[in-house]
């Protein structure tokens, strides 16, 4: 597999992913998408001229406290109709070839030449419909314990949950997952975590599908702990070149991480931290983090 594909930071949403893609994205080697690729879709070469400035020493000290990397689902909308808000992951049997071409070549413009193409994305997956538009692509999945996720979620303005899980975009209840909602007493918290709970299933399941060679994933609170050991194994796994970096591991030396994942035990009351513990022992155990107290996360990157 070529070392010159697209990488792809997923992540289920409120997971530390926009962390990481902004630290990554500081690599001398890697092109991005900018908040004007948002507002400006359909001009993908306004992006690669822009980030191209910004990588030069003069104009760039100017340029980045105006530009910087963003999540803009304007721009991928504009070539995948249907792929910023879709009520399941999409897979490869989505993907049309006129959406392909389409991606393809917005990529290829709005990629500064001699850069390798670096994008983030989060809520559904979208590994099967993005690794058939992009077959040289590799994903790295940021994980964050979802108790801390689900209190992140709630507290941001898009969380559609209030609706309902019949007005939502995180998958349909199963009968299971419908009566330990109804058991809470038809809790938000709980919804929420169901709703997590969906997307990470639906991250396994795509993980598995493509395979360990276009697939990783890192912990967040493993990031924030050890920064360069997380970004030294991301660049082993995506084949971003080690030359040249000296720079970038000084500029991540300088910068602190610190993990918030205690914050849903004060934001929460007792009895909604007891149901959510209770709803996603199973998961968190799956993933490596202990059920009760918040933990600092997994060893494992």
């Amino acid at each position: 597999m070529s070392d010159n594909g697209p990488i792809f930071i997923v992540g289920t949403g409120r997971c530390g992913s926009t962390m990481f893609h902004d630290v990554l994205s500081l690599h001398p080697a890697l092109g991005w998408l900018s908040q004007y690729v948002h507002k400006y879709p359909r001009r993908p070469a306004l992006n690669a001229r822009l980030v191209g400035l910004a990588r030069r020493a003069l104009v760039g000290k100017i340029m980045n406290k105006h530009l910087y990397p963003a999540e803009p689902y304007r721009f991928w909308e504009a070539y995948c109709p249907g792929f910023s808000t879709p009520f399941r992951d999409l897979l490869a049997s989505d993907l049309t070839p006129k959406s392909a071409r389409a991606m393809r070549r917005a990529v290829e413009l709005a990629n500064p030449k001699g850069r390798r193409f670096l994008a983030k994305i989060t809520g559904w997956p979208r590994i099967g419909l993005l690794g058939e538009a992009f077959p040289d692509a590799r994903f790295v999945h940021v994980i964050r314990d979802g108790r801390a996720v689900v209190n992140s979620s709630i507290a941001a303005p898009y969380f559609e949950g209030w609706s309902g899980p019949s007005n939502w975009t995180r998958g349909e209840l199963s009968e299971e997952q419908s009566a330990r909602w109804e058991a809470s007493g038809w809790s938000f918290v709980v919804l929420a975590a169901i709703g997590w709970e969906n997307r990470m299933r639906a991250f396994r399941t795509a993980g598995d599908r493509i395979g360990p060679d276009r697939y990783t994933e890192i912990h967040y609170e493993a990031f924030c702990d050890r920064p360069e050991a997380v970004l030294g194994q991301v660049m082993a796994f995506t084949g971003l070149p080690e030359a040249d970096t000296p720079a970038f591991f000084e500029a991540v030396s300088r910068m602190s991480f610190r993990s918030q994942n205690d914050k849903w035990r004060h934001d929460l009351t007792p009895a909604q931290q007891q149901h959510l513990d209770d709803y996603l022992s199973p998961l968190l155990t799956e993933l490596g983090y202990e059920a009760g107290p918040a933990t600092a996360g997994p060893d494992a990157v």
